[in-house]
C-alpha cells in the first residue's frame, strides 16, 4: 500500500490504515519500537504490560508487570 508522508510540526508523519491497525492491535496511544532495516522502517507493536489492580503502574513503589 503506498501512503503519503506528511509534515507533523518539526517531524514527518505516516497515517496508519485502519485495517494495519487492527491487524496489529494498535489505537491511539499505543507505543511502536521504530527502526530501519536495510533502508526500510519498521515498525513493531509494543506490547502492553498488565499490572495488579491493587498498585496503579505510575507508581512509585516499583510495581513489577504481571507475567
Amino acid at each position: 500500500m503506498e501512503i503519503q508522508v506528511q509534515k507533523w510540526g518539526d517531524s514527518l508523519a505516516i497515517r496508519i490504515p485502519a485495517s494495519f491497525a487492527l491487524t496489529t492491535q494498535i489505537d491511539d496511544g499505543s507505543f511502536v519500537d521504530l527502526s530501519i532495516s536495510e533502508g526500510s522502517l519498521i515498525a513493531i507493536p509494543v506490547e502492553k504490560k498488565k499490572y495488579s489492580r491493587t498498585t496503579p503502574a505510575h507508581s512509585s513503589s516499583g510495581a513489577e508487570p504481571l507475567e
